[in-house]
């Protein structure tokens, strides 16, 4: 169990081949392969100096639509210590829309650090293939790692984002005014804060959180301090081996938390006061690691969009057992059904969160915004919002009606990853309206679907 998920690395085998056939990229001879993608294999064109950057290695992966180079990059700014990333340039070329990705965990090996016996450590291949999404729609892809493993503090954190932001502003290599930045849990926090402290010039456009930790005070009060009630604290747990599972989890997360004097400013008033990039943030309100009230807080600024997945019953530890995490599984199909095994599907989390971002950071002139769906989840989310806007227990989803808008954007192409079906974003979401019997014809017809989502800045259909 850790603070973070991989949400942004998804595979996407259909809307690849989908979207080939779409863009006149069939299926390509050998002969033609140099036509489609310029850079073969180690042909990738050198990347022009800057100073703080050095290149440590490059290569190229291929994923369906030809070789995408890709280059080992160790950033050194302003004395701090250094920081590595990997810049996966668009296929096609070009200054062009670019999303920063956070890896707080991953070890890498390429710049001399040792990796333990036994850890994995993911090649330059599989991260090409797992920004699949992103490339398809053209835009350039930096990882950054934070490398928690290399101990530190939040503040080390921070600047390891800051210094892959700083990059793309000063080597020239993406559209500064068109960045994107995507994380989860702990890569969540470093999306965040680094956005907040994100240099004058490369300041995101937007930007995705599963699930962070955006107030450091409120996390070390959910770790060393009852609450009494629920939604519990960790000390508020009963079974004292439970209870003992928690806080050795905690105890480096702390240490970390502390390494830094002011931690207690780190809270969720002082991050909106420097925040300019909006985000859209995804939070279940069974999260056993982060807080769900930390998004709640955060949300109340029209600047957050949020994502909730709500439950029937407030957070009680004593009842979840030790692991359950940040309720990952609900993100699949909002129940326990697990993804599929060769886990090429989209969760609705994934879809939302994929057209909340490409929407805000797409080129004025770009006419495709690709993503993928699970009808099921579709569905099912259509049903959930549903119910917790007519049912008995009543809560807070205009924010879904905002979401689902995005998804009836003109460019949006959205591709089915069972079959590899596909339709407009409008017609998309007009046929689950019109499934689910909900909202008439106004939202179940794709001619009219996005004004009824966007009268008075976000309405869902009234109740029956």
């Amino acid at each position: 169990m850790k603070l973070s998920t991989n949400f942004h690395a998804v595979i996407l085998s259909v809307p690849v081949a989908m979207a080939a056939a779409l863009a006149g990229c069939g299926a390509k001879s050998d002969a033609s392969l140099t036509a489609l993608a310029p850079f073969l294999p180690a042909q990738c064109p050198e990347l022009a100096g800057t100073p703080g950057v050095t290149v440590i290695d490059s290569g190229s992966a291929w994923i369906e639509r030809g070789w995408h180079c890709y280059y080992l990059l160790k950033l050194d700014y302003d004395g701090k210590d250094s920081s590595y990333a990997m810049w996966i340039p668009p296929l096609e070329g070009g200054v062009k829309p670019a999303v920063v990705l956070t890896q707080p965990y991953d070890y890498i090996k390429w710049n001399g650090d040792s990796v333990p016996a036994g850890v994995p450590v993911t090649s330059s291949a599989q991260y090409v293939k797992n920004a699949t999404l992103h490339l398809l729609n053209g835009y350039g892809v930096l990882y950054v790692f934070e490398r928690y493993y290399a101990g530190g503090s939040i503040r080390n954190d921070v600047d390891d984002t800051v210094a892959g932001l700083r990059f793309l502003k000063e080597s020239g290599v993406a559209d500064t005014a068109r960045i994107g930045i995507w994380g989860g849990s702990w890569g969540g926090f470093e999306a965040l804060y680094g956005a907040a402290n994100a240099p004058a010039g490369a300041v995101p456009r937007a930007g995705i959180a599963f699930f962070p930790l955006s107030d450091f005070a409120d996390e070390v009060g959910y770790v060393e301090n009852t609450a009494g009630v629920l939604p519990n604290h960790i000390p508020d747990i009963t079974d004292d081996v439970k209870r003992g599972q928690y806080q050795s989890f905690f105890a480096p997360y702390l240490e970390r938390i502390k390494a830094v004097t002011d931690w207690a400013d780190w809270d969720g008033t002082a991050l909106l006061a420097k925040l300019e990039t909006p985000f859209m943030v995804v939070h279940d309100e069974w999260d056993t690691l982060v807080p769900f009230e930390q998004t709640v807080a955060l949300a109340a600024d029209s600047s957050i969009t949020p994502l909730y997945f709500y439950q029937d019953t407030p957070r009680d530890l004593n009842t979840l057992p030790f692991g359950w995490g940040h309720g990952e599984l609900r993100e699949y199909r909002l129940d326990t059904t697990a993804p599929p095994a060769d886990n090429i599907t989209l969760g609705i989390s994934n879809t939302l969160a994929s057209v909340y971002l490409f929407t805000r950071i797409a080129n004025a002139d770009q006419t495709m915004i690709l993503t993928g769906y699970d009808l099921n989840a579709l569905n099912d989310f259509i049903s959930y919002i549903r119910n917790y806007t007519c049912g008995a227990d009543i809560r807070d989803t205009a924010w879904a009606a905002k979401l689902l808008y995005d998804c009836t954007d003109g460019r949006v192409l959205m591709i089915e990853m069972n079959n590899g079906t596909w339709g407009t974003g409008a017609e998309i979401i007009a046929r689950a309206f019109s499934d689910a019997y909900w909202g008439g014809s106004d939202y179940g017809t794709a001619s009219t679907v996005r004004d009824a989502l966007g009268a008075s800045g976000g309405t869902l259909p009234g109740c029956p």
